[in-house]
């Protein structure tokens, strides 16, 4: 052990470099913003999405309150929402953060002095963010503890000025706990049309932080605040403590706030029954056009998901009534070829190849050069004892296959000695 320590030593002295400090990671950028409201100057930390700078649209904008906790989660959060290109959960948006980085002085902002801290980010801090980046009309506050109860103290007594909140484990929200939560319960009945959404999660245990929460919910109920354009989703957070909610709470209430941004999937033939069918279909993406300017056709990814759980779950009367209900939409063309061939191996495996050769003829106009497809053809030729035509099209695959060095050659190549060993 000792040899082995000595050798390192040396290591480190002959080549210092080798364990040289590489440069900072740095998230974003930050900004002083001299308050007047406030008496004093805040840190503001700010992060554009990757596509900003070469983009020329406007964005919405998630504020952070306590970013020296929440900003890099909540960038981390809008990488996880946004990860996969063309399947996004959400669409991109900047990050703003306030740091509180002192306990006492953040505890009297948030407790003490909350229409003063209102009325700094209403009256300074939005207008400098808007006045310096593209932002759109989608504003959105997030908050855990003390800064939850902020926020949705905020989308009560002015409702217009977010387009929704996300509070992780809010607190207080009772006046037993602090008269003055009674400003939120006091405006949110004077609301007359608002058009926003309030989300609160609380994780466990937490009792008085779900007593608080149930209280709120209970009022919004009664006062019949969906009539009034509030909307609002209040979730208890299983497996979640008082510390980790921040990200659940993020992460649940944007993806709530952009419900019908993602293509649509459904799970199951139940769920399509369920929810109305193709009609339903239709009608979201409709929806989904209007809201973020998406051609209001609907995707092909929904449709195939579907036929592919009917498939798997091996429920062949289900898949033919999708496919017939799916023929107005295009389904096959609208999909990938090997999804399509995936999903019309279906009729092949329940001897149907007529069908299939059906839509492998109108797959051939945009696919003629496909040795898969050609060989496909072959299989439902041979099927319906057309050996010639099926020679044909096992011929064409070897053809293409070949030019194309296709990694299927050899069963396209067995396929054809298959059809002339039978003739």
């Amino acid at each position: 052990m000792k040899k082995l320590l000595f050798a390192l030593c040396v290591v480190w002295l002959i080549n210092p470099a080798t364990f040289a400090q590489s440069n900072a990671n740095v998230i974003g950028s930050k900004y002083t913003l001299d308050s007047k409201v406030l008496g004093k100057s805040k840190e503001i930390q700010v992060y554009l999405p990757d596509s900003y700078q070469k983009s020329k649209e406007k964005y919405a904008v998630l504020y952070v309150i306590d970013g020296q906790w929440y900003f890099p989660l909540s960038v981390g959060v809008l990488k996880m929402l946004t990860q996969f290109k063309g399947a996004s959960i959400t669409p991109e948006f900047i990050i703003v953060s306030i740091v509180n980085a002192e306990a006492r002085q953040r505890y009297r902002l948030l407790v003490g002095q909350k229409p003063k801290y209102q009325q700094f980010i209403e009256q300074e801090l939005i207008p400098m963010i808007e006045g310096k980046f593209r932002t759109s009309k989608d504003r959105f506050l997030f908050g855990w503890q003390f800064a939850g109860s902020f926020a949705l103290r905020v989308m009560g007594t002015h409702p217009s000025l977010f387009s929704a909140c996300f509070a992780a484990d809010p607190y207080p929200l009772m006046t037993k706990f602090d008269t003055d939560v009674k400003d939120l319960y006091k405006a949110l009945p004077q609301v007359k049309r608002a058009n926003n959404l309030m989300c609160f999660y609380v994780g466990e245990p937490g009792e008085t932080v779900k007593e608080g929460a149930d209280y709120l919910n209970n009022f919004l109920v009664k006062m019949n605040a969906k009539e009034k354009g509030i909307q609002w989703e209040h979730q208890d957070l299983a497996g979640e403590e008082h510390r980790s909610t921040p990200f659940a709470a993020l992460y649940r209430g944007l993806k709530r706030y952009y419900h019908n941004y993602p293509a649509l999937v459904l799970h199951s033939f139940a769920e399509y029954k369920q929810k109305g069918g193709l009609a339903y279909i239709r009608n979201y993406y409709k929806e989904r056009a209007t809201r973020f300017g998406f051609k209001p056709e609907v995707g092909g990814w929904t449709l195939f998901t579907l036929v592919r759980s009917a498939a798997r779950a091996n429920q062949f009367e289900q898949y033919q009534q999708l496919m017939k209900d799916f023929e107005s939409e295009n389904f096959i063309g609208k999909i990938r070829l090997s999804r399509a061939l995936q999903v019309l191996n279906v009729y092949m495996s329940h001897q149907q190849p007529a069908n299939a050769l059906k839509y492998y003829k109108k797959l051939e106009e945009k696919n003629a050069d496909s040795p898969r497809l050609h060989n496909a053809m072959g299989d439902a030729y041979f099927a319906l004892k057309d050996h010639s035509k099926a020679k044909v099209c096992y011929e064409k695959a070897v053809e293409l296959g070949t030019n194309q060095k296709d990694r299927r050659l050899s069963v396209y190549k067995k396929n054809l000695a298959k059809v002339a060993k039978d003739k």
